[in-house]
This record gives C-alpha cells, sequence and structure tokens, in this order.
C-alpha cells in the first residue's frame, strides 16, 4: 500500500513543552487543511508506544524515517543517552543528527530548527541548580558553534530564532505551509480523490461560522492585523476591539471564521494556554442584547458549570450584569479561571 502520510517528528528537550503544544496545535489544524493532498501526522514521544524493554530513544519512531523534523532549542539539549549507539549525545541532539544525516545521505527529511532567544530566570540561591543551569548553556552553545557555524563563524546551516509565542507561531506556520506546498504538484492538486471537500465552500446568503475555517480564505491578512491590535491592547490593559463596517461586508465571517479559531488556538497569545469564545447575537440570542449575553456566557459550553458553582444561572446573570457590572466581570472572571 503506497503510504503518502506526511510526519512531523517534534523534537525538543524539556524546557519548552509549551512550544511542543503549540506545534502540535498548529499540525492538527494544519492537518485539516491539508487533508485533500495528504495525511498530516505530528510524531511526538508522549504518543508513542514505548515499552519498558528498551530506552526511550530505541522505542522511538526515527526522525530519519520521517519526511519534516521539527527542532526546538532554548537553554538546554536535554538528557544523555548511553554512550552505545548514541555517542554520548543527549535525545535532542542525536534526533537532529539523526535527521540530517538522512537528509544528506536520501534527500529526506527536511530539519527546520527553531532557538528561543526570551531569557529564563535560574534561582541563584540553588548553587547546584545555578551550576547546571551554566552548563546546560554551555553545551547549547557548543551544539550550535559545532552545526550550524564554519571555524570562520560563517553560517554553514540555517536556523531561526524566535522570542514569543506568538512569533514562533506565525514562524512555524508560515515555513511548514512552504514545505508542505512544495510537496502538492499541479497534478496532485486536480486530483485529491475521495478526500475533496465536500459540498460547495460558498455561503449564500449567511456568513461562514466557526467550522468553517479551512475553506474561508481570503482574509488572512485582516485577521492578522485583529489579533496584533488585539495583543497590544490587552498589554495595555484595554481589550475591547470593535469592528466596524457596512452589512454585507464580512464582518460576521471575519469574526467566525477567521479571528475566533485562531483566538482559541493555544499560546495564541502570550502564556494563554486557553481561550473560551461567548459569540452572541444581540437581536435573536435573547429579549435583551444583556439576556443573550448572560445566556451565552451561563451555556454549558462557554462558563456554564464554573457559573453555576456560584448559583448563576442566566437569569441571575442578567441581574447582575444590569444592576453590578462590576461584581460581574469579576464572578465572570473567576469562572474563566475555575474551568481552564
Amino acid at each position: 500500500m503506497n503510504d503518502d502520510r506526511v510526519r512531523i517528528f517534534v523534537s525538543s528537550p524539556a524546557d519548552v513543552d509549551h512550544e511542543r503544544a503549540m506545534v502540535k496545535d498548529v499540525i492538527e489544524g494544519l492537518a485539516q487543511e491539508y487533508l485533500p493532498y495528504f495525511p498530516l501526522q505530528a510524531v511526538l514521544w508522549e504518543e508513542e508506544a514505548l515499552t519498558a524493554d528498551r530506552t526511550f530513544q530505541a522505542g522511538l519512531t526515527r526522525p530519519a524515517d520521517c519526511e519534516i523534523v521539527l527542532v526546538i532549542l532554548w537553554t538546554r539539549l536535554g538528557s544523555p543517552l548511553p554512550q552505545e549507539p548514541y555517542r554520548g549525545m543527549t535525545g535532542t541532539e542525536w534526533e537532529f543528527v539523526n535527521a540530517v544525516e538522512g537528509s544528506g545521505s536520501a534527500g529526506n527529511p527536511e530539519v527546520l530548527v527553531y532557538k528561543k532567544t526570551a531569557p529564563r530566570l535560574v534561582d541563584i540561591t540553588d548553587a547546584e541548580a545555578a551550576r547546571q543551569a551554566v552548563d546546560d548553556r554551555r553545551r547549547l552553545d557548543e551544539f550550535f558553534r559545532r552545526h550550524f557555524f564554519n571555524e570562520d563563524n560563517t553560517f554553514r546551516r540555517a536556523f531561526r530564532t524566535f522570542d514569543s509565542d506568538a512569533g514562533f507561531r506565525d514562524l512555524l506556520e508560515v515555513q511548514l505551509r512552504k514545505l508542505l506546498n512544495r510537496r502538492i504538484s499541479v497534478e496532485r492538486r486536480a486530483s485529491t480523490g475521495d478526500r475533496q471537500w465536500r459540498g460547495s465552500p460558498f455561503r449564500v446568503g449567511r456568513p461562514f461560522d466557526t467550522g468553517d475555517e479551512r475553506v474561508f480564505t481570503g482574509r488572512e491578512r485582516e485577521v492578522r492585523e485583529l489579533l496584533t491590535r488585539l495583543s497590544e491592547r490587552a498589554a495595555a490593559g484595554r481589550g475591547l476591539l470593535l469592528i466596524t463596517g457596512a452589512s454585507g461586508s464580512g464582518k460576521t465571517s471575519l469574526l467566525r471564521a477567521g479571528l475566533v479559531p485562531r483566538l482559541t488556538r493555544p499560546f495564541q497569545f502570550e502564556e494563554v494556554a486557553t481561550v473560551r469564545c461567548c459569540l452572541v447575537h444581540p437581536r435573536t440570542d435573547g429579549a435583551t442584547p444583556i439576556d443573550a449575553l448572560a445566556a451565552r456566557l451561563c451555556a454549558p459550553d462557554c462558563l456554564g458549570d464554573a457559573l453555576g458553582r456560584f448559583g448563576l444561572a442566566a437569569a441571575q446573570m442578567a441581574r447582575l450584569l444590569n444592576n453590578e457590572p462590576t461584581v460581574a466581570a469579576h464572578q465572570i472572571a473567576t469562572a474563566a479561571t475555575v474551568q481552564a
């Protein structure tokens, strides 16, 4: 059977765990988008069936057997492996070497390396932890000197740097799309078999909704601008962003199929792992806009469980929003923290 999967091996030490979660989320999103062309699969050690009769590394899919390898580094290379057959390298170092050796001999996999440049805090009152952090950093620097620079300090191999969650996500998506698009020939684009989108992607007389992200295209620049503005306003303590435009200009589609799916991705914003969206149509979801908002906030797929613990159903929440908006805002913020 012809295996046309594109496997993306994710290699990293433990200090970039939440970047790994972000990579998994990006790959799952791209998997839906590229499903008409090939299955896309993230290969992560935490999802492998590792048995106790061998080392972690021996039980993993080899990077050289995958089509794309992502290596993410920050302050350390990871834990050393046995001298044989791993030559005393750490797990991440061995995975990188295995990938580039495979690429050099067979032209596969394609290897992308990312280095996080944000500072890391170390407790200097813990002498052993501080010493270990310095040793880890020294070994990481030596790894980059050996594999990415020539003796005259010119670049030998390419790598990219990032300093924030949003920057990493954008960089990762752009680079992965370029690699994946190269794998789609003109003939394959024209003949994608049974995995094509079923039905019309157009929404006659109604807006695109949150489930239409795969076929909602052409507004990528506007979505990026909205995300940037939200991030800037949140950092300044002012989270409100108003989208205005003529009737029929696509505001609802931009919000529901463009912005909301991006907002709900893990770590779209710095250190924010989970975002919940409360989408309300003030004219149709309740007797008044406040009633509509209260009903959606108390819905099971929003904050219903957490608000229910405070004795707040839709009617009580509507009264609180009308009469004590500051208290209501505090309850909503507390419920969001509890339900996260």
